[in-house]
């Protein structure tokens, strides 16, 4: 029996109850009068078996799925039979399925998009589980499907062959998934930029000790905050007078010259004062106050302490994006306690965003895959929001409004007593600012001189970005960050490719890009999470993959057996013939998987490995080396650190032991890769 029997109704609808006779499946594939959609008086509007299903119940208003798409008033199918049968078993996949829809409007979109797809099948005169036999038919539905149908599609097609086994059905495998990816017609909109990864890194560790600077000195500038509150109110009254938007307020501060209210155990005359007795002047220097000046300046004073804290959310914002595949919109409206630990029976622990989780926002997963890394930056902007929210609390009632139940959202503008913010509305929330206003309003978060394009950082953009803007995107320019290119660069990091090599920005995202891969890429989860954030790294799993097959044609990538022999693996496509090889590539007739050698271009399963044990790939078991490999001479520094280790631990190896065998075996492998890079060399 299929697990899906098992499953349960995903369509987020008050009418999902247990009692409910759609609430479980019950078979694979579902029995013809099974009640598919049943209304609140429990009548049912559409079973399994139906030409048409009714989702007004589900809906809320007219919505129905058509599966045989009749024209001509209904003498006229453009649909097969049997792929209007596979339709409908592929709508109730995604209703009662690992990868159900949220909602009856994201069902039917879904739905359309596969129905386009099998429209053009049809036409062929073939049935879609049948498409893998011919692949000119393959060839022509890519030219023939419109780019925002085949986008999408993609991410569809993925999680069916991941959840293939249970289906009973296959419809595009991973090479007809990369043929895909690589051949939709796309528009010819700009690509998002790929930041090079000198530079992410670069952002991405300035936003983490930005984050370590705050937690250092956490306690210090809570109890600072708190002082200054007490302060306002002593001076003031009461909060809601301290907060009130008037000039004449503000200008009578309690750190103002002439003011004259403060009691005796307010002793610091000054915010300067007040800084230093709780050890945050170097703090707020490192990070605000701008060379030249100091916190005894004018126009400084307390409001740099409402500036340190809305620079604290700025760049908590960026951590999130660096590391969710987030939009900056999802970001912006995070709320308390979004960050979760979850365990995985299998995998261990991994770690998430929770993110809006009302029914009515259409299609808007409650999670994303993040790394660890997050968990600190989240807490810094709760800590800046919990103390932000006591002045919002006191703005909404001093304008009579009501406080909400709904947990505060995660990043509150300034309304503190002293800081520009207590002037506006506390009911308008304030729009996010783009990255580069947050690098212009806090000039000492980011050296632009880092950011300056070398030759290096523009060759890696363009391989990744073949549209990018010459005029911009040019050697000795600033390279232009914005939060949305934080989200395309994140989902091809995650790939973990060897395109792109940098040690820093590997170390930050080795947590995640496990996660990812397993919970995005293979559908190792049961959480619902955000479907925008897996397409978008489906589509770079398989872009990512054509770049590296691109890439084998290089002469760093050699064959124990010679030129020659890597020119038939490569179906003997000329360096300097690109088309053909992504062509080759589309086809499926080239496979690349990374191994510690280099990579190995078998298309099929290899019972051997080659990421631990590379003893078969280089011929250390006394055959000769595989011959799908291809040796990456760029990798010969880890592959002679490698060769150190396996020295060491054959020392300590017992004699004739099956550990020290398969170790001699393995520098057996090692030492011919050597060999080969070292013959490639000198012929070169």
């Amino acid at each position: 029996m299929s697990i899906l029997a098992r499953a349960v109704i995903g369509i987020a609808t008050p009418l999902a109850i247990p009692e409910s006779k759609n609430y479980i499946l019950g078979s694979w594939p579902p029995k013809d009068d099974f009640p598919i959609v049943i209304d609140a008086n429990g009548n049912i509007v559409s079973r399994f078996s139906d030409d048409v299903w009714d989702l007004w119940p589900w809906a809320g208003e007219k919505l129905k799925l058509n599966f045989v798409d009749t024209r001509d008033n209904g003498n006229k199918g453009t649909l097969l039979a049997e792929n209007s049968a596979l339709l409908k078993l592929i709508a109730a996949w995604l209703i009662y399925g690992p990868y159900s829809a949220i909602s009856a409007r994201s069902l039917a979109r879904k739905i359309q998009t596969v129905k386009s797809f099998f429209k053009l099948v049809s036409n062929a005169g073939i049935t879609a589980t049948d498409l893998c036999k011919f692949p000119l038919v393959v060839e022509s539905i890519i030219q023939a499907l419109p780019y925002q149908v085949g986008a999408p599609l993609i991410g569809l097609m993925h999680q069916l062959l991941d959840d293939q086994e249970a289906l009973g059905f296959t419809i595009l495998n991973a090479n007809h998934l990369k043929q895909f990816s690589i051949g939709l017609d796309k528009p010819t909109k700009a690509q998002t930029p790929y930041i090079p990864p000198r530079i992410w890194s670069y952002q991405a560790n300035r936003l983490h000790e930005f984050i370590a600077d705050f937690h250092r000195h956490r306690q210090q500038l809570v109890e600072c905050f708190n002082f200054c509150i007490a302060a306002y109110i002593e001076n003031f009254g009461s909060l809601e007078v301290a907060c009130a938007p008037r000039k004449k307020t503000r200008s009578e501060g309690p750190f103002k010259k002439g003011t004259n209210k403060l009691i005796p155990h307010h002793k610091p005359k000054t915010f300067l004062n007040v800084a230093e007795k709780y050890g945050i002047t170097e703090l707020l220097k490192k990070w605000i106050i701008p060379e030249g000046h100091n916190l005894s300046d004018g126009s400084r004073g307390v409001s740099s302490l409402a500036a340190y804290f809305t620079m604290t959310n700025c760049v908590a914002l960026g951590v999130i994006l660096n590391h969710s595949m987030m939009r900056v919109e999802e970001g912006w409206n995070l709320r308390i306690g979004c960050f979760e630990e979850e365990i995985d029976d299998t995998f261990g622990s991994f770690y998430c965003i929770k993110g809006v989780t009302t029914k009515t926002i259409d299609d808007d997963d409650a999670r994303w895959v993040t790394s660890p890394l997050v968990r600190s930056a989240v807490e810094a902007a709760e800590t800046v929001s919990s103390l932000r929210v006591v002045c919002e609390e006191s703005n909404l009632k001093r304008a009579g409004c009501e406080t909400s139940n709904v947990p505060p959202y995660l990043f509150i503008r300034a309304q503190e007593p002293w800081g520009v913010g207590c002037s506006q509305s506390s009911i308008v929330r304030v729009r996010y600012p783009s990255y580069q206003a947050v690098i212009t309003q806090y000039p000492k978060l980011l050296d632009t001189s880092s950011l300056i394009i070398t030759d290096d950082d523009l060759k890696i953009a363009r391989l990744l970005t073949p549209t990018l803007d010459s005029e911009p995107f040019a050697v000795g320019n600033t390279w232009p960050l914005a939060w949305h290119q934080l989200r395309r660069t994140g989902a091809v990091n995650m790939q973990s490719s060897g395109l792109v090599s940098d040690a820093s920005m590997q170390y930050q995202l080795k947590h995640a890009t496990r996660a990812m891969s397993l919970y995005y890429g293979r559908g190792y989860s049961s959480l619902r999470l955000n479907q925008s954030a897996r397409d978008e790294y489906v589509r770079a799993m398989y872009e990512v993959l054509a770049r590296e097959v691109e890439a084998l044609l290089a002469p760093r990538f050699v064959s124990p057996y010679g030129e020659q022999h890597k020119s038939e693996i490569l179906r003997l496509v000329s360096s300097g013939d690109m088309r053909k090889l992504e062509e080759a590539a589309r086809k499926g007739h080239v496979s690349w998987r990374s191994t510690l050698l280099g990579g190995c271009t078998n298309k099929g399963y290899c019972e051997y490995g080659g990421v631990d044990n590379v003893a078969r790939c280089g011929g250390g078991d006394g055959k000769p080396p595989c011959s799908e490999l291809l040796i990456d001479k760029r990798k010969r520094p880890k592959i002679e650190q490698y060769l150190q280790v396996i020295s060491t631990r054959l020392i300590e190896a017992p004699d004739f032991t099956p550990y020290k065998d398969s170790l001699e075996a393995q520098k057996r492998a090692v030492l011919t890769a050597l060999n080969v890079i070292d013959s490639a060399e000198v012929i070169n």
